[in-house]
């Protein structure tokens, strides 16, 4: 426990180049790289506290070859005493090809936003060419005509507005996000109260979970029409986190449950809850509707064991 090694096998000794005997006077600090092994002793203390920690680090052999490794280690009873076992799992060939994802995902990006882009530039010049000519149209029967125009470049515009927050959905490592602190209570206007106490609860989650509260309540105000109160809860559910997002709007008809989070549906753009599914949907997280029409809707958020934490 003070972190020396007491044994090692002979497939350590082969991956990394050194002797048994080498090995039994050095410690992980010795074979990690310098920023893995400062963390040695972090790693000890919570392991002393919940038995088990799995970790990505990279040992360094003895002929200076770098090896990625993921590392899973517990505590064990050994000649009496307590003691870390550690098995060593080589994963060059995942870096490796993670790596290449993310030069290729880059690129893109890069294609992408360039091409998004250009295209909202030649929307604005047709906007504005437009707007010029229903200010000089008099013919109400062409202005109609004028009007559905615009109406198709704007919902053009929205969907390519949209693929910028799409493309970005995975780009980053999930982290635990504290929920209380991205309720987006600001966003919420005068008319309508918002209950939330939601501190101590953290959802390992992609870190644009932000949006999904954001979304939600934009579909509350859009489509609740008598929305004066929104409630946002939590309870556990057979070893599972349930976050409830209730409003007492008009609610959503039964046959429309599932509709609502398929990209396109709805009044507006209907991206809105479809990209609240594909955010959650990142870290195993799922939601469903299940309010009572013409009473309110009611989202719940189904947070697997393992993915949240609550704090007293």
């Amino acid at each position: 426990m003070q972190g020396h090694f007491l044994e090692v096998n002979d497939e350590i000794c082969r991956r990394l180049g050194y002797s048994h005997e080498e090995l039994l006077k050095m410690s992980p600090s010795d074979i990690d790289e310098p920023e893995y092994g400062n963390m040695v002793q972090t790693r000890i203390q919570e392991l002393k506290q919940t038995g088990h920690v799995v970790f990505e680090t990279a040992h360094h052999a003895k002929d200076g070859t770098r090896i990625p490794t993921e590392v899973s280690s517990r505590v064990i009873m050994y000649n009496g005493e307590p003691a870390i076992i550690s098995n060593g799992r080589n994963i060059t060939e995942r870096k490796r090809t993670e790596t290449t994802l993310h030069k290729v995902n880059r690129q893109l990006n890069i294609l992408s936003n360039i091409t998004r882009h250009d295209i909202l530039n030649q929307i604005m010049v047709v906007l504005g060419f437009l707007q010029i000519t229903e200010m000089k149209v008099k013919d109400s029967e062409m202005a109609e005509y004028l009007q559905k125009i615009h109406s198709g470049i704007t919902a053009i515009q929205s969907q390519i507005e949209f693929t910028r927050v799409y493309q970005d959905l995975g780009t980053h490592e999930p982290q635990w996000i504290d929920l209380d602190t991205i309720i987006p209570r600001q966003r919420v206007p005068s008319t309508i109260t918002l209950k939330a106490d939601m501190k101590g609860v953290q959802i390992f989650s992609d870190p644009m979970l932000e949006k999904v509260f954001f979304n939600l309540l934009d579909n509350s105000i859009r489509h609740g029409e008598r929305l004066n109160e929104i409630l946002i809860s939590y309870h556990l559910s057979g070893g599972d986190l349930v976050v409830a997002w209730e409003d007492n709007g008009v609610g959503v008809a039964d046959n429309e449950k599932e509709r609502i989070f398929e990209m396109g549906f709805g009044k507006n753009t209907g991206f809105g809850l479809f990209l609240v599914r594909e955010i959650l949907s990142l870290t195993g997280i799922t939601i469903k509707e299940i309010g009572e029409p013409g009473k309110g809707a009611r989202f719940e958020i189904m947070v697997p064991k393992g993915m949240y934490r609550i704090k007293s």
